[in-house]
């Protein structure tokens, strides 16, 4: 498959010929139809995200179909509307048993600590997709779980946001205009 590979820090991204990974049991491969390009993507191309390791397949923004899936996955269907949820967790620590799993210690991201959404195909875990609609294209999509998502939790959960209530965000950029 072809994929755009961020060989070394600092430098393009190259698009070449990759092999996908073998599915694992518990995964799904998303035909990616859409893929976002985050400020974060580029923070990681210049090096500046730690965690990451070269090479790397980048892409935490990404929308496409579910093509495969591995043989103890029942709750997703081949052919379905998906877009991905970033954070890959454990489900059992102290941290996502509270619901703040943006801090499990065994995280690893699509997109920073694994293959991610610029390439034609990726395998993910099949917990990580949520379903979309046929009305909502693959390019609205591919941002709701990471800027839509993130601006919602902020005001909505953190900031006790709610009708009536008035506020101001300054500086809109990338996440800012999603609230």
């Amino acid at each position: 498959m072809k994929a755009a590979v961020l060989e070394e820090f600092g430098k393009p991204l190259v698009i070449k010929e990759v092999e996908l990974p073998q599915l694992l049991d518990d995964e799904v491969t998303i035909e990616v139809k859409a893929c976002g390009l985050c400020l974060t993507d580029i923070h990681i191309q210049e090096g500046r995200v730690p965690s990451v390791t070269l090479p790397l397949i980048p892409g935490h923004e990404f929308s496409g179909v579910v093509i495969a899936k591995g043989s103890k996955v029942n709750e997703v269907q081949i052919g379905w509307r998906v877009t991905v949820f970033v954070d890959v967790v454990c489900g059992d620590c102290r941290y996502c048993a509270l619901g703040e799993t943006s801090r499990c210690m065994s995280m690893k991201r699509i997109g920073f600590e694994r293959s991610g959404g610029m390439a034609e195909y990726v395998n993910i875990p099949a917990k990580n997709v949520q379903r979309i609609s046929e009305d909502v294209s693959f390019e609205k999509a591919a941002v709701i779980p990471d800027a839509v998502a993130s601006m919602y939790r902020g005001l909505k959960t953190m900031g006790q946001v709610g009708v009536g209530t008035e506020l101001a965000i300054v500086g809109v950029g990338g996440l800012g205009i999603q609230g």
